[in-house]
């Protein structure tokens, strides 16, 4: 298999195929304002081309070594047609040499955001997500993850309110102390056991949840951010009602409705 095909010529490439648009561009890191999306795109990766040089080299590095905890082996693999397009979206065309899936996924991940999970885990060791992207940030906690110190920190961190839920669902008391990693061996546990319509409710319960923690979702029904108690009192009243989780899930706007009568003032006023 090769390992990472072509790095320096896919490297050489990209240069001059950035250096071929940079007519209009400030010689700083800043992208002015009327760059075009594939200028900007452009723009982006020649600020980090340093950086992923680096990254690759080391990624090679591990790989020789058998050592996948930072770089795990579909980094290797031949990137997909699906990301070949997408960096051609993105106005970056890579000639010269196989890409891998990693490198893809890595030039990709240099034009969005931090994700929400990766977010959480640098804000736990008190790293900085200012001036990161989604590449990044993902280099940061996967490094952070290979320390067996470090990974045992995490995974001995509070549990998080939805597994703490999880407990309350099946009338569990919620032990003291609890830690992420106790409640995740606990719930996996318990699910074996579950009968499939116990399983069918939690998930609908769960997935009611998701929908009323995420922004978008919560600001198209105009209602402000309900507490998981109060999530909890309002579907309990509507199955007192005869309304199934299943039904609740699939109607997501009587469950806010609902809130709403609880917590008049969760609604939004414009």
């Amino acid at each position: 298999m090769e390992l990472i095909g072509g790095v320096v010529v896919v490297m050489m490439a990209l240069y001059f195929i950035i250096s071929g648009n940079k007519k209009g561009k400030s010689s700083g890191h800043g992208k002015p304002s009327h760059l075009s999306k594939a200028e900007a795109s452009l723009a982006t990766f020649n600020e980090h081309k340093a950086w992923l040089s680096s990254r690759w080299s080391e990624a090679n590095r591990h790989n020789d070594a058998g050592d996948r905890k930072t770089f795990p082996s579909w980094f290797f693999h031949e990137a997909t047609e699906r990301q070949l397009n997408l960096l051609t979206e993105k106005g970056i065309s890579l000639s010269g040499g196989q890409l891998s899936k990693g490198q893809a996924s890595d030039v990709i991940g240099l034009l969005f955001p931090v994700e929400e999970g990766d977010k959480q885990v640098l804000r736990f060791f008190e790293i900085p997500t200012k001036g990161l992207n989604q590449t990044t940030a993902r280099a940061e906690v996967a490094k952070l993850q290979a320390d067996p110190e470090k990974a045992l920190a995490w995974g001995q961190r509070p549990a998080e309110p939805i597994q703490r839920e999880f407990y309350k669902f099946f009338g569990v008391k919620v032990p003291s102390g609890l830690t992420y990693l106790t409640a995740d061996e606990y719930i996996s546990k318990h699910q074996q056991s579950l009968e499939s319509q116990q399983l069918d409710d939690w998930n609908s319960y769960k997935s009611i949840l998701d929908e009323l923690m995420d922004k978008d979702t919560r600001d198209s029904y105009d209602i402000k951010k309900p507490s998981i108690a109060t999530i909890r009192a309002a579907i309990e009243v509507l199955r007192q009602a005869g309304m199934s989780l299943s039904d609740l899930e699939e109607d997501l706007e009587i469950v806010t409705q609902k809130l709403i009568e609880l917590k008049p003032e969760l609604e939004k006023k414009y």
